[in-house]
This record gives C-alpha cells, sequence and structure tokens, in this order.
C-alpha cells in the first residue's frame, strides 16, 4: 500500500500543478530601463542583434537614423542558414515595444483561460539601457515537447550611438 502511495502522490502533485499558469517577468524594471532608454532621444546608433529563435539563428549589425533602420550589415555565418526565413532585427524602441506587446498578449490570453507559461528575462546595459540580452518564451501548454516551438532571445552588443559608417561591402545573401 505504501508503494501505491508512493507512486500516486507524485503523479497527483504533478498533474495539479501543470493545471496552473505561470508568469515570470520584471514589469517594472522593463518600465523603468525602457523610460531610461526613451529619456536619452538617440536617434541614431548602430548594434549587432544576434537573434535565436525557431526559425533558426539570425545576425547583423543594424544601422539606426532618425529611428528608423536604414541599413542592415547580414553577418550570419550559420551553415543552416535561410535568409527567407529569419526573425526580423529591430530598432531597439521596436524591440521594447514588442517585448511590451508579446507580455500583454501572452497575459490576455492566459486571462482567457489559456495554460500556459510566460516567461520574459532581459539584462539591460547600464550605460544606454537598451535590452543586452532577451530571453522571451510564450508556451501555452498543450505544445509542451512538441518540436521546433521554443523560445526567441534577442542578443544586442556592440553599440555605437551616432550615425555609423556604413561598410562599402556587404556580403546580403538575404537580398536587403
Amino acid at each position: 500500500m505504501q508503494k501505491i502511495l508512493f507512486l500516486i502522490v507524485p503523479l497527483l502533485l504533478l498533474v495539479s500543478c501543470g493545471d496552473q499558469s505561470t508568469i515570470s517577468f520584471d514589469k517594472e524594471e522593463f518600465d523603468r530601463q525602457r523610460a531610461l532608454w526613451e529619456a536619452q532621444g538617440l536617434e541614431d546608433y548602430s548594434v549587432i542583434q544576434e537573434i535565436f529563435s525557431p526559425a533558426g539563428p539570425s545576425d547583423a549589425r543594424v544601422f539606426v537614423g532618425d529611428t528608423a533602420i536604414y541599413q542592415i550589415e547580414n553577418l550570419t555565418q550559420y551553415e543552416n542558414y535561410n535568409p527567407d526565413n529569419f526573425y526580423p532585427f529591430m530598432t531597439v524602441s521596436y524591440l521594447y515595444t514588442w517585448i511590451a506587446n508579446g507580455y500583454t498578449d501572452s497575459v490576455n490570453r492566459i486571462t482567457r483561460g489559456e495554460k500556459a507559461d510566460l516567461t520574459i528575462r532581459i539584462r539591460y546595459n547600464d550605460t544606454w539601457h537598451y535590452p543586452e540580452d532577451v530571453y522571451f518564451n510564450y508556451m501555452p501548454q498543450y505544445m509542451w515537447g512538441m518540436d521546433g516551438y521554443g523560445p526567441t532571445t534577442y542578443k544586442l552588443s556592440d553599440f555605437i550611438p551616432g550615425k555609423g559608417e556604413i561598410p562599402e561591402t556587404i556580403t546580403n545573401s538575404a537580398g536587403w
């Protein structure tokens, strides 16, 4: 009898815990960092963005002028890279918007009753207040264990304020 209870109790705990949605995100710190980013008024900069998503990896130096992307230098060197199947590169301001919209949409879906886990982890640059490392994962429980569905990460580095020089030779297999 003890062996049966030893097996049943953990199973019941697993089933009951699996019915809960979880949200892990420091929204207060996100809002604070976003406000600091916006207060700087940076309209011109370049930054390297590395994106890892279920669609595959992509990386590029993104040039931003007057708050809009005006050039993308493709840096992707991955063996299985498909330029038709990449996650979008974006300005820092739009990355903040993408995170905020994803958070709001995910919370709304959970509020409507979808069982899911939402995890958003962000490391911010201490000087310029942009997200250096973003991990975003909304995982509906019905999709647990499915291939091709998983987190998206953005890693931003080599941030250079001001209009940067566009390289004369840009290797651009994606045709941007």
